[in-house]
């Protein structure tokens, strides 16, 4: 895949295509760098069990949430297991 990193939209990334299993897993940032910077929410693209590269920032949950009902309406929200880390909020399937 190319064009990895930050994106603005789901939207953004032309290869979905190409992916086998895609989900989108929302985590709540701790890091105080990004705290700082504004930036409470990242959203991680996998592909599998393997990180695609591709990532979102956010302020606010309800961000991440528009963005994927706008830019990926197939994917469903989902709860995270009981052995997933506990700043993992939600994965969109």
């Amino acid at each position: 895949m190319a064009n990895f990193g930050e994106i603005k939209s789901f939207g953004d990334i032309k290869d979905w295509y190409r992916m086998e299993r895609p989900y989108i897993a929302v985590f709540q940032v701790s890091c105080r760098d990004h705290m700082e910077d504004g930036v409470r929410f990242a959203a991680k693209v996998y592909d599998g069990e393997y990180y695609t590269g591709y990532h979102m920032l956010a302020g606010t949950f309800v961000e991440v949430e528009k963005d994927i009902a706008e830019s990926r309406p197939e994917l469903h929200r989902e709860s995270p297991g009981a052995a997933d880390p506990d700043e993992l909020l939600c994965v969109y399937m």
